[in-house]
């Protein structure tokens, strides 16, 4: 629980649900969220005993193809290591353009002290217009 000098925030209790449901169901509410979600995102990995031989960028290439023509997505957007070379070439290549680079986004691993190792990353997209 955190209390602020107007505010106490806590966890929602069964008797919230009423007023929950009596604020979500206004119109207006819904003017700043999604209806049906029209953006996907892609992720993948490979084994290293296959990489360098086309088959990532042929199978991601063939889920947006199918999402864009067959699920009417509108956009599909990837994220991946700034260092992770291979992985920002790969969505270069297949059309996505670089939207951003956040810095100390995630982390994977700990240090010896188990702290976090952060890591940067490029946010990638691709439109369903080819933009």
């Amino acid at each position: 629980m955190i209390e602020t000098e107007r505010l106490l925030i806590r966890y929602f209790r069964p008797a919230d649900y009423e007023d929950l449901y009596e604020y979500l169901s206004l119109k207006e509410i819904y003017g700043f969220e999604p209806g049906k979600f029209l953006t996907w995102e892609l992720g993948y990995i490979f084994n290293p005993a296959f990489r360098g031989r086309g088959y990532a960028s042929q199978a991601a290439e063939a889920l947006i193809c199918h999402a864009f023509k067959h699920q009417n997505i509108h956009r599909v957007m990837a994220r991946c290591s700034v260092e992770n070379i291979a992985s920002w070439k790969l969505l270069e290549k297949i059309g996505f353009t670089r939207e951003g680079h956040f810095r100390e986004y995630g982390f994977i691993h700990r240090d010896t002290d188990g702290d976090p190792i952060w890591n940067d990353v490029y946010e990638y997209s691709r439109i369903r217009d080819g933009s």
